[in-house]
């Protein structure tokens, strides 16, 4: 739940979290392909670590080891692209898209390498391995035809919900085009204000909020406020309806301070 503390200004406070997950991956990658490049490590391994005693003895641990080394290391620096991009604002970029696309590309690799190059010099059976790279085959295309749409959509959708609003005032209505948007009558609006910072709590009830971008039905203080704004550009736009509370602003201070003057002058 994210949540806007009353009476003080927004810091980000989310995004931290975020990134200090992301740190944690990050060392997580740098050890575990640490460990494996040295040809150790081979417990870490799904699959393999469960093996029977049979099957292991088929493989260079070894090579194996130092195969998903690599694979974990590749990993490891698409990851450390995440923090050239302000996480607020990750959803927006192509990298977002790529990441998963890479993750998916570089774990279907590692299964292919690893049940196909990764025998003992003496293991002599052809016809395993040739069942092994067609099984390898089948289960790494099933991987990517499921997950790519999935990841697809996903990504579309939180693209769609990280974009900033478009305001547009065109006759006697307030346009709000994004996701979750919305047409304000003008001649609906009972008081307008300009907030230099939160004077209450919000919390999701049916929209987004990813990293201070917020959009959608909020809880505010027990009443719902429809919500479009980035909680780390203040000023804030307090709109109150018949229809309830609409908080908005734009992607600059100047912006939403013209967005309001324009407001004010077209309210009865």
């Amino acid at each position: 739940m994210f949540q806007l503390i009353p009476g003080t200004k927004y810091h980000g406070g989310q995004e931290v979290d975020a990134m200090f997950v992301v740190w944690v991956i990050f060392i997580l990658l740098f050890v575990m392909s640490a460990v494996l490049l040295t040809g150790r490590g081979s417990f870490l391994i799904a699959g393999y670590n469960t093996s029977s005693p049979e099957e292991k003895e088929k493989y260079n641990s070894q090579k194996l080891c130092r195969t998903m080394g690599v694979s974990m290391l590749l990993i490891l620096f698409a990851t450390a692209g995440l923090f050239f991009i302000p996480l607020d604002s990750v959803y927006r970029t192509p990298y977002f898209i790529f990441y998963f696309i890479f993750l998916i590309a570089d774990i279907g690799i590692a299964l292919y390498i690893s049940n196909t190059r990764c025998y003992k010099a003496g293991y002599e059976n052809k016809k395993d391995i040739r069942k092994s790279k067609k099984e390898t085959l089948f289960v790494a295309a099933g991987i990517f035809i499921v997950m790519f749409p999935v990841l697809l959509l996903v990504s579309i959708t939180l693209y769609r919900a990280s974009l900033p609003p478009v305001y547009t005032i065109g006759g006697d209505t307030l346009k709000i085009s994004s996701f979750y948007g919305e047409t304000i009558p003008l001649d609906g609006i009972k008081t307008i204000t300009l907030e230099e910072t939160m004077p209450f709590g919000l919390s999701k009830k049916n929209g987004s909020d990813l990293g201070s971008i917020l959009k959608g039905r909020f809880d505010a203080d027990g009443n719902t406020a429809h919500v479009y704004i980035d909680a780390s550009r203040p000023p804030f736009i307090l709109i109150e309806t018949e229809e309830g509370l609409h908080i908005i602003n734009d992607q600059s201070r100047e912006k939403t301070e013209a967005l309001y003057t324009q407001l004010k002058s077209l309210i009865k």
